[in-house]
């Protein structure tokens, strides 16, 4: 999508590459003077690139918050709105972490924003995989034993009139045709006029 065409973008026009960051301390060498650190970072010459990254995240959020609440009078049965909250809140929460962390990159050592900027990568999916997907999940798989549960009785059941013999099965057959004999009405056919009459038997319990 329009992701995967941005960091095509981002990689041929200005690709990360080996550059040098220079931090004065507060330490002092033995003339008496500061010492500079030097580290060595993979970044893009431009950081628009990441500022753009930024702002279309951004977008995002907004464009799902709005389906979210475009949602709230959905069924309950099919109603995301108060899940897609929260994990917008959470998003939006580690987005500004990251921003804060990439302005104060130059003050901070690289590899402590290294490790800040993977943790809150790794905490912004783990959030959605839980508050999301592993209720969905969950309910599948306790759907699937309620049905794997229905699908036994019925084998129980079935077992049960298996087991009644040929003689058995013959009576039950003749007993249900009797029964619907006396319960169907009888027609016939009136002698002085020829219409049919229809005659029905009822039961009386005094």
């Amino acid at each position: 999508g329009a992701a995967a065409i941005f960091l095509l973008v981002w990689s041929i026009v200005d690709p990360p590459d080996r550059q040098m960051n220079k931090r004065l301390t507060d330490d002092l060498n033995e003339d008496g003077g500061q010492i500079v650190e030097i580290e060595y970072l993979c970044r893009s010459d431009s950081p628009a690139w990441l500022v753009f990254a930024y702002i279309y995240q951004f977008v995002l959020l907004v464009a799902a918050t709005v389906l979210a609440f475009q949602n709230r009078k959905v069924s309950q049965q099919f109603n995301d709105s108060s899940r897609l909250a929260f994990i917008i809140y959470v998003h939006a929460t580690i987005l500004l972490l990251r921003m804060l962390v990439s302005y104060y990159g130059s003050v901070i050592n690289a590899n402590l924003v290294a490790v800040i900027t993977s943790f809150l990568l790794s905490a912004d999916i783990i959030q959605t995989l839980a508050i999301y997907f592993v209720p969905k999940l969950y309910a599948a798989r306790q759907v699937s034993k309620q049905a794997t549960q229905s699908t036994i009785t019925s084998a129980v059941d079935m077992g049960d009139d298996s087991r009644l013999s040929s003689v058995e099965k013959i009576r039950q057959n003749a007993a249900q045709k009797a029964q619907m004999n006396q319960n169907s009405p009888k027609v016939s056919n009136c002698p002085s006029c020829g219409y049919r009459l229809i005659q029905q038997k009822r039961r009386f319990q005094g």
